[in-house]
């Protein structure tokens, strides 16, 4: 066994330095008491039962777990200087850091829940399409944070009332703070991703000046009370073209700006009392108000006129409001006229057809039109459809 150990060891207040690999084979167990710390310099590999205790387990390299980690009183260290994995079986974990001198921690299974805390100091937690759960997280910042790289969320509960930071980002930092005003206690998951595309999370990158991060915000509840305030945070190399930001939420079918109460800082942007159902959201440039003036003459067959879901039955100027395709507020005016038809077909030069068919009448006695100068008139009929 001069590859790994394997053993059946209990550890009453003392500890364990293990250079070689780590390996606790099935039916094995090891039970750390007290401050015990147990730490791994190469592979640890656990087939059997780690009971944590109050201890503290260091893995200095992969950690492969498809027995049982009792950490429901301990901590979790990863350290090292190179990129880790960590694969978890039947286990629970209380208290988790990442404290590296380089490379990142990349969680490829299924993450228990951390019941206590997530420590963020050095190295990315890397997670792919499994969410990371935990009650609260500490540190944070451009060397260490949660990146989302697929569908998985970091998520953590958050009271009515409390504000939590979220520390994502994918090829960036890019954390958003949020507080609960709702008055209901959520669950919320928040993750990142690296554009803001046409239909949310797919299609092409749209061409607006904006921040070139989406994040993902779910919630359990829905959102009452007065709200969620969100704080967005992007670093100065995501921005393009971005010089007075709004934020956008995606509607379903396209991005639109959100009118509210609104604070830009820096390259922050803290937007309070949102109370909407939309998840996906993006910091675009402020499209403001756009004007539109448009004119249009139909036939009275064609009335009433349906127009922007307003029933038009007359001439008239008319005017909606909402938004655009581009996702921008919006007004458009309609001057709208209504011809009216000739009601005497005698003698008259130009008759409105509006699209029927009439008999011209040359009046009573005469059987054709004719004129002075020149011999022969012309009729004009003008078709309206």
């Amino acid at each position: 066994m001069n590859k790994h150990i394997a053993f059946i060891l209990s550890l009453l207040f003392t500890g364990f330095n293990s250079s070689a690999q780590l390996y606790i084979p099935s039916g094995a167990s090891i039970n750390m008491g007290g401050n015990a710390i147990l730490y791994s310099g190469s592979d640890f590999i656990n087939k059997g039962l780690v009971n944590g205790g109050m201890g503290t387990l260091i893995c200095n390299s992969h950690l492969l777990d498809s027995g049982t980690v009792n950490g429901a009183s301990s901590l979790l260290s990863f350290t090292g200087s190179f990129d880790q994995q960590a694969v978890f079986g039947s286990s629970s974990l209380k208290r988790v850091s990442i404290n590296k001198s380089s490379g990142n921690v990349n969680f490829l299974s299924t993450i228990p829940s951390i019941s206590d805390s997530l420590l963020l100091v050095k190295g990315l937690a890397v997670i792919n399409n499994q969410n990371l759960i935990t009650k609260a997280i500490g540190g944070g910042s451009a060397v260490s944070y949660v990146k989302t790289m697929g569908t998985g969320r970091l998520k953590m509960p958050l009271a009515s009332g409390q504000t939590k930071a979220f520390h994502v980002g994918l090829s960036s930092y890019n954390q958003v703070e949020v507080s609960n005003n709702s008055g209901n206690s959520d669950s919320v998951g928040v993750r990142v991703m690296d554009e803001v595309y046409s239909q949310g999370a797919t299609g092409n990158a749209i061409s607006r000046g904006r921040v070139k991060r989406t994040w993902e915000i779910q919630s359990n509840n829905g959102n009452s009370g007065a709200g969620y305030t969100m704080k967005f945070y992007w670093d100065g190399a995501s921005a393009l073209s971005l010089s007075n930001p709004a934020l956008f939420a995606f509607t379903g079918s396209q991005w639109q700006e959100l009118n509210g109460n609104t604070i830009i800082s820096g390259n922050s942007l803290t937007y309070s009392g949102y109370k909407g159902n939309a998840v996906l959201f993006s910091v675009q440039q402020s499209c403001g108000i756009t004007t539109t003036s448009i004119s249009n003459t139909i036939c009275p067959s064609q009335l009433p006129y349906i127009w922007n879901g307003q029933s038009i039955i007359q001439s008239g100027i008319y005017t909606w409001a909402g938004t655009n395709m581009s996702g921008c507020d919006s007004t458009v005016i309609l001057n709208l006229t209504v011809k009216t038809i000739n009601s005497n077909f005698i003698s008259q030069d130009t008759i409105l057809a509006c699209g029927l068919s009439y008999a011209l009448n040359a009046g009573p006695g005469y059987d054709t039109y004719n004129s002075c100068t020149p011999k022969l008139i012309t009729i004009f009929v003008d078709f309206f459809n």
